[in-house]
């Protein structure tokens, strides 16, 4: 499922059209092929939903806030990646300014999808097993079942070993 559309897409990038209004009209001679502009949109969807889900929600349908923004990402993508497609004999830094703005509006806005608390847009958890707070530390039982272990030996070191000796507090027993 794509978020853009191709008319979308082919708003960006006029001067690939080559007069076609549309992204099936196209010549046979022109790169790149409709075809290969709808597999870039597909790899932008990919690359978004790649990142929703990695940040912990499931991709939104298209009555939730923010799909616009998203078809915006990813028709950045598709028009980014058409530019890189045309052949071009310059390949200095700055020469493909078209395809590094395109680029560069991707990658801005990708960042800004990462830093926002989707939640509280409305948008649902993943529902995962063993996810969630991990406080840490080792339960009673685990340290009931070290205790009672005779084969175990004591401790070299007593809490506090290094400690002031004038402070009050500290007993000899620690360990």
């Amino acid at each position: 499922m794509a978020y853009s559309t191709c008319v979308m897409v082919a708003a960006l990038i006029p001067n690939l059209l080559d007069g076609a209004s549309t992204l099936d009209g196209f010549a046979a001679n022109i790169r790149p092929a409709s075809s290969e502009i709808r597999q870039f949109m597909s790899g932008g969807c990919a690359l978004i939903e790649s990142t929703i889900r990695s940040m912990g929600y499931t991709p939104p349908g298209a009555d939730l806030p923010m799909y616009d923004f998203l078809s915006d990402i990813e028709a950045n993508y598709a028009a980014w990646r058409s530019e890189l497609s045309r052949s071009s004999p310059r390949t200095a830094k700055g020469e493909r300014s078209r395809a590094d703005d395109f680029r560069k509006a991707y990658e801005a806005n990708l960042r800004q999808l990462k830093k926002m608390d989707l939640g509280l847009l409305g948008w649902s958890m993943l529902q995962s097993t063993g996810r969630g707070w991990y406080i840490g530390g080792i339960s009673q039982a685990d340290k009931d079942t070290v205790e009672d272990d005779t084969d175990r030996t004591k401790a070299a070191f007593k809490r506090g070993g290094f400690s002031n000796p004038d402070i009050d507090g500290l007993d000899d027993d620690q360990t």
